[in-house]
Parts: structure tokens; sequence; C-alpha cells
């Protein structure tokens, strides 16, 4: 959050620097002599100036530079004296503008030398006797002494806004306290009234957040929508004046600032957002301040990045602990399955061929057979048989459920054929089957593949009372397409799958998210129990082939996310 400081926030009170030895010692020991020296220089101050100014041109000084410069000079105390002010007063001014000649990015050295020269000039020119010469390297002594002074200020904030910067980035935990530690490190250094940070938001090309102000403690930070135009012109950093130029975002600072800051933030090479300072009055920007600005908007552009990557491992591993659960979950059930199965089935066919072999077993013991009960032990040797065969088909028909040879030995598109051929023998209706190339998908393709169609089929013969069913699967463009429809009596699809119950419909969901893919259910509830008063059910499956593993972006779970296409019917669990 964007803290909002007056301006001037952590300006040092330059009466109490480093500047305050000099001056005392000049007005206590020379306050005579130095009032002496003004008013001599001021008698030749024009002529001393004009010299000064070309000596100044020759030196090629930015014309900005020039007019701090020409706040440095005895003649600059001069008129400071001659107006009632005092030492203290003309220092103040040496390290103002000192502060201002470092922002120029003008060096300490060419500084001095336009010093050194205007001195020159008042012992060449003016002829001062020896007791006024020592006041003027007294007072040019104390001029160099501020001005290193003020360099070391101007210095000594730009490495405190930065290492503020980078520890804020350390010490953050998520994205807004990487904001509140952050940017009130720069507006202190800025001396901006305000300050706001504008992120571009995921999945809006056109939509920004911004960060909230002590103004704006009312809620969540609000979408700002910006004009393509203003977009193109927030690109470029630039200093402003929002009453004239409309690039500020907030409509606000139009009527309240005279000067705004705005600095582009790019990551990647791409338009991130916007960061901009807003200040009361006229203040330009000087290059050493934009410099160090660029530097430090450069570094935070790199630091929001990586908070919201931190947030997004964060709420990607959140979505693997959750996953992990149902895993276990399901694992436990399909346990539980395969237990009642060979329960069921299995378990009770091997007990009546026991009991068949006990029965045989006893008449043959006695060795009391007749010509009639032998017929009736050949009767269940073949019963016992019949029985036998058949549990031993039910058998291999659970292991090739479990684990199919067909998709290890032949591939997905026989795996699919004989899935459907086995279909056929629950599913009473008519079953469409097309098949595309198949061939180079990897293995945790075709085994998701394989197990989505197989949970479909499931359900379908369960729970649909289709008497039509499609089934497409093709690969183009990268991806795998599965597509799903029946004629069933359709279910809520939303409802089943938010009620936690349906653990098929559930493992289906996170086999194809593990892979990147998406699903898509299109369903529609009928209230009568006939399959023609529905259009029954639709699900598409999207598997791009070529996947990186890693961790999914908030913004891909919207995507990921199952599209219902008719949400407000009536559930019906399937």
């Amino acid at each position: 959050m964007v803290k909002t400081a007056k301006r001037g926030a952590g300006k040092p009170h330059l009466s109490n620097g480093n500047t305050a030895p000099a001056a005392g010692s000049l007005t206590r020991r020379m306050n005579g002599n130095l009032t002496r020296l003004a008013s001599l220089i001021l008698a030749h101050a024009e002529a001393l100036n004009r010299r000064f100014l070309l000596r100044l041109e020759k030196m090629d000084v930015d014309v900005r530079a020039v007019a701090a410069l020409l706040k440095l000079t005895p003649g600059a105390a001069a008129e400071i004296l001659k107006a009632g002010g005092t030492v203290d007063n003309f220092f103040e001014q040496v390290e103002y503008n000192g502060r201002r000649l470092v922002k120029l990015n003008v060096p300490p050295v060419t500084a001095a030398e336009a010093l050194r020269t205007y001195a020159i000039d008042v012992r060449r020119s003016l002829r001062p006797p020896p007791v006024l010469l020592a006041v003027l390297e007294h007072l040019c002594s104390g001029v160099l002494l501020t001005l290193n002074n003020a360099y070391y200020q101007v210095r000594e904030a730009e490495a405190q806004a930065l290492f503020a910067l980078f520890h804020g980035e350390l010490l953050s935990r998520n994205l807004d306290d990487l904001l509140s530690r952050s940017l009130a490190p720069l507006q202190e250094y800025c001396r901006a009234d305000s300050t706001r940070i504008y992120l571009l938001a995921e999945g809006a090309s056109l939509s920004w957040m911004p960060s909230a102000t002590s103004e704006e403690q009312s809620g969540a930070r609000r979408a700002v929508r910006a004009e393509p135009e203003m977009v193109r012109a927030l690109m470029t950093p630039r200093c402003f004046d929002p009453r004239r130029q409309p690039h500020a975002i907030d409509p606000r600072w139009a009527s309240l600032y005279r000067t705004c800051w705005s600095l582009p933030l790019f990551h990647g090479g791409s338009f991130a957002g916007v960061l901009q300072f807003a200040f009361y009055k006229d203040y330009a920007w000087l290059p050493r301040e934009r410099e160090l600005l660029g530097v430090a908007v450069e570094r935070f552009a790199m630091a929001v990045e990586k908070a919201r990557l931190l947030q997004d491992l964060a709420r990607s591993e959140q979505r693997i602990r959750q996953l992990a659960r149902r895993m276990i979950r399901a694992e436990e059930l399909e346990r539980r399955r395969i237990g009642r199965e060979l329960h069921d089935e299995t378990g009770q066919s091997l007990l009546c061929i026991r009991l068949q072999l006990e029965t045989l077993e006893e008449a043959l013991t006695r060795g009391n057979l007749r010509e009639g009960n032998s017929a009736l032990v050949g009767s269940r040797i073949r019963e016992t048989r019949v029985l036998t065969e058949l549990t031993i088909v039910e058998m291999r028909r659970f292991i090739a459920a479990l684990s199919p040879s067909a998709l290890e030995q032949l591939g997905l598109g026989a795996a699919i054929r004989q899935l459907v051929k086995r279909f056929h023998g629950v599913f009473p209706g008519c079953i469409e089957l097309s098949l595309g190339r198949l061939e180079h998908l990897s293995k945790d393709v075709q085994i998701v593949a394989f197990r989505v169609i197989q949970e479909s089929l499931h359900n379908i013969a369960k729970h649909s009372r289709a008497t039509n069913v499609r089934l497409a699967v093709r690969s183009a463009d990268k991806c795998l397409r599965i597509e799903v429809l029946d004629n069933g009596v359709g279910f809520d699809a939303r409802g089943t799958l938010s009620n936690g119950n349906s653990f098929g419909l559930h493992s289906l969901q996170e086999r194809v998210h593990l892979l990147g893919g998406q699903l898509e259910i299109e369903s529609s509830q009928s209230s009568s129990s006939a399959p023609e008063a529905s259009s029954g059910t639709r699900m598409t499956i999207r598997i791009p082939l070529v996947f990186d593993a890693g961790p999914l972006r908030e913004s891909e779970e919207r995507r990921h996310r199952p599209n219902f296409g008719r949400p407000d019917r009536k559930a019906a669990e399937r």
C-alpha cells in the first residue's frame, strides 16, 4: 500500500548540518570584514557575473546548472547580506543548489573549478587588501565544504532509497507487503505528496490495479480502465502537469496537483504497469533523479514479478495439497470398489465352485455311485467347469480394466477400440466411434486419455439411460481433443462437482488438469425419466501435447475449471 507523505519529509535541517561551523566561524571573527568585502563585490557585481557566465559557457555547463552555480559565488553572498540576510542563509542556499547540481549530474570538480575562477577574477579585477582576501578564502572554503556535504547528502539519500527497496523485497511476504515496504522509500526520496502504483492485471490488457493510498482505505483495490492511447503514452517516462496533460490515471489528480512524474514498469520486454508521483508544486525532475528512479523501477518490476510468482507458487502448493488429499481418498475408494467387486463377483463364484467340489468329493468318497448318480455327478462337473470359465473371464476383464495390455502393446487407438467393444456388452444402445491419427503421443497423455474415456463411458452406462453415444478422439494443433456426447437424461454438472461426492468426475477433472488440459461439460437436466426429454450431455477434453510442468498460475485456474453450459438446472447426482 502506498504511503502519503508531506513534501520535504526527511529533508535535513540545514542550520544544524555540517555548514554551521564554517558559517559560525565567519560570522564571529570576520563579520565586519565580510560586510566590507560584500560592498566591494556588489560595486562590480555585474561585470563579475558577466565574465563568470562566459567562462561557464566555455566549460559547456548546462543552463540549469549555470543558475545553480551563480548561487554559490561570493557575489551571491554579497546580495544576501545586502538584503539583510545572514551568512547562514547563504550557506543554506549553497547547500540547496549543491544538491541540485548533484541531481543535474554536474561533477564536483566542475563546481569547484567554477568557484575558483570566480575567486581569481575577484582578486585580479578588485585587488582587495590582504585582510579581505583572507575573508574571501574563508568564504570559498566554506562553500566547498558545504558543496561536499550536499553531494554526500544526495548520494546517501540515493543509497538509502535503493537499500530500502532491496530490503523491502527481501522481507516482503506477498505483493501487498512488497508495495507497502518499497513505495514509501521511493516517495520519501522524491519528496512526493502522493504515490500510486498501477499493475497490469492478469488476463485484461487494459485493466489496472492501483495500490490503496491513505485516502483509499475503504476496501480492496479497484480496477481502472485505460484507453489504448493512454497506455501508449504511459509507456514513456515523462514529467507533466496533470491539469494540462491527461496522463495521470486518476482523474482527481488534475484538481489536486501541479506536477506528476510517470515511470513505466516493464518485465521481460512487456509493459507491466506504471508508477506515478504527484506534487502540489511545480517540480520538474532532474537527470540524476530520473536515472535513479529508472533503476529503482526496473528492480521494482522484477520484485513485483517475483512476488506474483511466489503467490502463484503458494497457490499451486495449496492446489497440490488438495489434490493429494483427493488422490488419497480416491485411492481408498478404489480399493474398496476392487474389494467389493472381488467379493460380489469372483468371491461368490469361487464359493459356488467350492460347494460343488465338496458335493462331488462326498459322493465319490462314499463310493455308492449308481447309474443315476453318475449322471448327476457329470452334470455337477459340467456346471463347475462353466462357472470356473466364467470366473476366469471375469478376472481377465477385471485385470484388463486395471491395467489394459492393449494400451501398453498396441497404443491408444487399439485400447479405445477394445474399450468400446467391451462397452457394447453392458450398453444396450448404439455407440459411434471416430478416431483420428493418434501416433507419437506420450505415455502420460495416452494413460490420461484412456482413463478419461473409460470413466466417461462408465458414467454413461451407469447413470445416463442414453440410447446413443458418440465418441470422437483426434489430435490436431498440438492438442488431443476428446469429445463424448450422449442423449441421456443429463445432470447438473456444477452441483455434482461442487458437492464433492462425485469422485469419478473429480478424478477425471484432476487428471486433465495435471497435464494442463481443459475440461468443458455441457449438460441439461430433464425432469422426466425419458431420455428424449433432454438434450443429453457433451463433455469436451483438450490436452496439450507439449506441456510445461511448471506451477499452474492462478489465471490458469479459471481456464482449467469446467465450463458449464447450463448451470441453472436442478442437481442430479451422476
